[in-house]
């Protein structure tokens, strides 16, 4: 369950106006080395637009989107403490530039609730997702905007993991309804994960299988199908349907092998099917799966320069 907020995706197109060349370069090499899974390299590039970014704007706010896709970056390669300083940073440059009570401080804090959440600290991640959603509300920021859909679909997945599951479907069947068809299939995958930890497993299902239908037609929309085939996958396994739930991790694994990237994403679903194999009794097949899943993490961990450490898959436009 990703969780993370990019600021530098809220506030993407403020990028055209930024008069300076060499900046603009820098991020958009950054973004493209991050989405195939060269994390330290983006890092590098992100780092060099942030020691830029007081030099071509005096605003703050090429410091701001820098400083954000920076944190991301070092969150999807599970440095996560450089995570935290990075956003950190971010929220002294908001308070300084718009001051607390601004739409891009409660941006930036709620990215860095959505770290603490995604690391399983939710005192730490609670008060800092819901005063970015208070912030916004004071604001009146809108329903479907999307900074406040991420928003609810944090709080969401906050309370789910706290087992609040009534609470958590309020927000979640409310950024359902979003405009956005990336925000409304993560909200839907969560609302769907609620309705199958309450049981109400044909809901789920209902759930699954209608964010399937869009992201099936969604350009870019694999890693949604991917996470909403898995969960109709533990839905299936809960009704004793093995053959069904392995037809969906099937169906997840063949999407996955398009998408290119060997990263801990993808050696954590060949993991995961692995595992049904074996349980139902295809042991060639289990062990085959387990080997691939072993050599895409040790390949992941070697390309992150993180060594053991677990790196976190971020989605970008999706709360990874």
């Amino acid at each position: 369950m990703k969780t993370l907020l990019y600021l530098s995706i809220v506030i993407l197109p403020l990028w055209s106006q930024t008069p300076d060349q060499n900046w603009l370069g820098l991020m958009q090499g950054g973004r493209s080395l991050r989405a195939s899974g060269q994390y330290s390299r983006s890092i590098e590039r992100f780092i060099e637009a942030v020691g830029l970014a007081d030099m071509v704007d005096a605003s703050g706010r090429a410091k701001l989107l820098a400083t954000t896709a920076l944190a991301g970056a070092y969150a999807d390669s599970g440095e996560t403490f450089n995570a935290s300083k990075a956003y950190a940073r971010a929220l002294t440059t908001a308070q300084s530039s718009w001051g607390r009570e601004s739409r891009e401080y409660a941006i930036v804090e709620g990215s860095l609730g959505g770290l603490y959440l995604e690391q399983g600290e939710l005192t730490r991640a609670e008060p800092l997702l819901r005063e970015a959603l208070r912030t916004l509300l004071q604001l009146g920021v809108a329903t479907g905007d999307e900074a406040m859909v991420r928003q609810q679909i944090a709080l969401g997945q906050l309370l789910t993991m706290q087992g609040k599951y009534g609470q958590a479907a309020i927000p979640l069947a409310e950024a359902a309804a979003s405009r956005d068809a990336e925000l409304r299939l993560t909200a839907m995958n969560a609302l769907g994960v609620v309705r199958l930890r309450e049981r109400r497993v044909p809901e789920a299902m209902e759930l699954f299988e209608a964010g399937l239908g869009t992201a099936r037609e969604l350009e870019g929309g694999g890693v949604f199908a991917i996470r909403l085939l898995t969960n109709l996958a533990d839905a299936e396994l809960t009704v004793g349907r093995t053959t069904d739930a392995a037809k969906a991790y099937r169906e997840a694994v063949a999407i996955d092998e398009k998408r290119g990237v060997e990263d801990q994403a993808r050696g954590t679903l060949l993991k995961q099917y692995a595992e049904l194999l074996r349980k139902s009794g295809h042991c060639a097949e289990s062990r085959s799966y387990r080997a691939q899943s072993q050599r895409v993490l040790q390949s992941a961990a070697r390309a992150s320069g993180t060594g053991s450490q677990v790196d976190l898959s971020a989605m970008m436009r999706n709360v990874r």
